[in-house]
């Protein structure tokens, strides 16, 4: 549908009825009063209403249809202001340095796409990504050296203020030649007696002796290590088997064996992924298009979606 008027004339409109005087309202809007008086007459014309009543020498008044039509065009005309003040802002070049903070385990999936895909995005933001434990970009953000962290809820302390973006279900990983290996779900009751190969990264370790006990199981930790790679190896080598997150786009590991992720069917709480800032930190545009990047990165990178 065509629309029969223009935001100019609904800007006259109002100007003559907050001014009640024609030549008001064009001293106002910067047109001479028969320009404005023309533009008027037109869009009364084009709305098929009397809007106004025009009373020589003693200005104008609004009929019952032109207090109605004000009404709405403030409405039009203030959204008219926010869609352009969206659009400048589009414009606008975000610039400036951004610290982000990645959490160890995470650092291998976030690091690359902010330090490519992020950067591409926003060339005039010089971002800067800093890897570390729970506990060292907790005390980073709480110093003000990072702007904002990317990491699990359940590692962040009562003065950071956390945004959950993402759910995590953990998911077992067994060697490629493991007694259930060709299933695509189990329950770690199944795998009970197995070894299990620990991430020594609190933390980490912790929620991993808690997702066991949820099931009515006490791990039996035979190693532990900082490295999820090195995880992965362990497994591989069939020395155990561990309940991970994150996964990797790869079933081989490092030294070149296989590894295979199955679906966990126990009731076990999701972990839930976002960014955390300090409580004290002001939220920059810079922060804001970080938040967004991450959140579509989760929900539209594969080695995130379920198993």
């Amino acid at each position: 549908m065509e629309i029969p008027f223009t935001l100019r004339q609904l800007q006259y409109f109002q100007a003559a009825a907050s001014s009640g005087s024609l030549s008001s309202a064009a001293d106002l809007m910067g047109v001479t009063p028969t320009a404005l008086s023309l533009a008027l007459e037109e869009f009364e014309k084009r709305l098929g209403l009397s809007l106004l009543i025009r009373r020589k020498g003693r200005g104008i008044i609004l009929t019952s249809d032109g207090h109605r039509i004000l009404e709405k065009s403030k409405h039009l005309l203030s959204d008219a202001v926010q869609l352009m003040d969206e659009a400048s802002d589009s414009r606008r070049e975000v610039s400036g340095v951004l610290r982000v903070g990645v959490f160890t385990t995470l650092a291998p999936f976030f690091s690359p796409p902010i330090l490519k895909d992020f950067a591409a995005k926003y060339p005039g933001i010089d971002v800067r990504v800093v890897e570390g434990s729970a506990q060292m970009l907790h005390d980073q953000l709480i110093s003000g050296q990072l702007d904002l962290a990317v990491q699990y809820g359940f590692q962040v302390s009562e003065n950071l203020f956390f945004t959950p973006l993402f759910e995590f279900r953990p998911y077992l990983l067994v060697p490629a030649e493991h007694r259930v290996a060709a299933l695509r779900e189990v329950s770690l009751k199944q795998v009970a007696d197995d070894p299990v190969i620990g991430l020594n990264i609190q933390p980490t370790l912790q929620n991993t002796r808690h997702i066991y006990e949820q099931v009515g199981i006490s791990p039996t930790i035979i190693h532990n290590t900082s490295s999820f790679e090195v995880a992965r190896c362990l497994v591989g080598n069939d020395l155990g088997v561990t309940v991970l997150f994150q996964r990797a786009a790869t079933t081989s590991t490092y030294d070149g064996t296989s590894v295979v992720a199955l679906r966990l069917t126990d009731s076990i709480r999701p972990s839930t992924l976002g960014v955390v800032q300090a409580m004290s930190a002001t939220e920059t545009e810079r922060v804001r298009v970080m938040v967004d990047f991450v959140d579509d990165f989760l929900n539209t990178s594969e080695i995130f979606q379920p198993l």
